[in-house]
């Protein structure tokens, strides 16, 4: 771990401006990523270049993906594709096109209009990934978030849908720590090229995704119980429990209507 984070270091400090002072450039970044819905880390990209980002995550070759670790009794299940879950963002606006999924082999896509209040803790630095890092705060759609951005990197881009820091995010955790986002690695190409869109899905407003997500969460929470109660039924000695199942859907935007 303290070869990849001084490797990383040494790669900023070499590259990295040079690439940001050329005219054309083009970026990756790889996270970790755990959203309040997940049960799992994931892997997410950051494409980007001066001009637009697209983070993409979550992607598989197959329509429905499990994960499990019998170890813990964890399981998830994704519905998903090759494409993925994808947030494309043109710099220097608020308007965000997301590509996610509320039934198995249906990817949406929706417009999000976001507007990120940031408190930058300018007093307090860490080092994340070997990178001089500080601090900020914002109060996002019923979560409070710590970011910690690199002003080394004056992109203001970011994972998921977060943006509009003065240099590049490379962690985001909310209060809860039910949100965790972690840069992996960084490179940049001295470039002239554009991200690759792959926004394919069935248009629909962000009130109609979210409204689906309820809806396919109450019908598996309905379908779960009456297993139950099926089971119970058969098996009265048996005890079985729905391993406090809520009948509200874990929601990494809490209040999705802001």
């Amino acid at each position: 771990m303290k070869k990849a984070m001084i490797y990383f270091k040494y790669f900023l400090s070499l590259s990295i401006i040079s690439s940001l002072n050329a005219q054309s450039f083009k970026g990756s970044a790889s996270y970790d990523i755990k959203l309040a819905e997940d049960v799992f880390y994931f892997e997410g990209t950051l494409d980007f270049t001066s001009q637009e980002s697209s983070f993409t995550f979550k992607k598989y070759e197959k329509s429905k993906w499990t994960r499990e670790n019998e170890q813990e009794f964890k399981s998830q299940t994704i519905f998903t594709d090759s494409l993925g879950f994808a947030v494309y963002h043109e710099i220097n606006k608020n308007d965000l096109t997301i590509r996610a999924f509320c039934k198995e082999a249906n990817p949406i896509i929706y417009k999000d209009s976001v507007n990120f209040n940031w408190k930058l803790l300018n007093s307090e630095e860490s080092i994340i990934q070997g990178v001089a890092c500080k601090k900020a705060f914002v109060n996002f759609r019923g979560r409070e978030y710590v970011a910690w951005y690199a002003s080394s990197i004056p992109l203001n881009i970011g994972p998921w849908k977060f943006f509009g820091l003065p240099g590049l995010i490379l962690q985001v955790t909310d209060k809860k720590g039910d949100v965790s986002i972690l840069i992996k690695s960084l490179n940049f190409e001295k470039i002239n090229s554009k991200i690759k869109k792959e926004l394919v899905g069935m248009s629909m407003s962000k009130k109609e995704f979210n409204d689906c997500l309820d809806k396919e969460w109450i019908k598996y929470y309905n379908k779960n119980n009456a297993a139950i109660v099926r089971i119970q039924a058969e098996f009265p000695d048996l005890e079985i429990t729905n391993n406090n199942l809520s009948k509200e859907r874990s929601s990494t935007e809490i209040d999705y209507k802001n």
